[in-house]
């Protein structure tokens, strides 16, 4: 199964930059999208069911904001939206597909950057969002959770650590949030399965790593041959590829 986890900074600045030719060409079995700022009514039908796709989407209430959504080849058993949380689900950050006993998540954590209000924002939906991780670390269903997730773990994930120490996305309390799913509520991030220490290549997106071999289990993305480049300056070379954002899995 190939799964890749796009941000799209705009599903309808995407689409006219070609991103459902390119997911015609991609071999993605699902997509998982973040950052639609988009409503029903603003989408096309291409881009709520490209061809060969199933399209589900949680949007934002608040118009040109947020959303996630989930292109999928195959009909999910079930689409959950949203964490039941008024706040949380009005900017539309979580939508899940069921198959059977595998959940696929598209995620989008908000940012702090735009000032305290945000960064508080952020900091209550950790808090209330840990928890549910807990929960689902005990379902006894496997979890993969892609998405933009807006806080950098370690000095490697960011080219100037040192210089965004006291920024969102680097926040001391932001790394140990983080830090804690994988150590004491022992969830995995696929990025680190395949980023030798000090291989990790930093793109626009997130950190990004190439590594050649067959194609792979979830987490990383394999081309035959060359692929074309994603209009969004995503490309499917001919080998193992991360995709911008970490993929956790149980």
């Amino acid at each position: 199964m190939r799964i890749v986890t796009l941000n799209l900074n705009g599903i309808r600045s995407a689409a006219k930059k070609g991103v459902v030719d390119w997911l015609a060409q991609s071999e993605a079995d699902v997509v998982c999208l973040q950052e639609l700022k988009a409503q029903v009514g603003d989408l096309s039908a291409r881009m709520l069911n490209p061809p060969g796709y199933f399209g589900y989407f949680h949007y934002a209430e608040k118009k040109g904001y947020s959303g996630v959504g989930i292109w999928s080849r195959r009909q999910p058993d079930q689409i959950v939206e949203g964490l039941g949380i008024a706040d949380i689900d009005a900017e539309g950050r979580y939508i899940e597909a069921q198959f059977g006993n595998l959940s696929i998540v598209s995620i989008y954590l908000p940012s702090g950057s735009s000032g305290e209000h945000r960064q508080a924002a952020k900091f209550a939906f950790m808090a209330r969002f840990l928890p549910r991780l807990e929960t689902l670390a005990k379902s006894g269903r496997e979890f993969i959770l892609c998405g933009d997730w807006n806080i950098a773990h370690r000095e490697i994930d960011l080219k100037n650590w040192k210089g965004n120490r006291k920024n969102s996305g680097f926040l001391p309390e932001e790394r140990a949030w983080i830090g804690d799913l994988f150590d004491r509520v022992a969830w995995s991030m696929s990025i680190a399965d395949f980023i030798p220490s000090t291989k990790a290549r930093l793109t626009p997106g997130g950190a990004t790593v190439v590594r050649p071999g067959p194609r792979t289990s979830v987490g990383a993305s394999t081309t035959r041959s060359p692929a074309p480049a994603s209009p969004l300056g995503l490309s499917l070379p001919a080998s193992t590829r991360q995709r911008g954002f970490p993929t956790m899995h149980r």
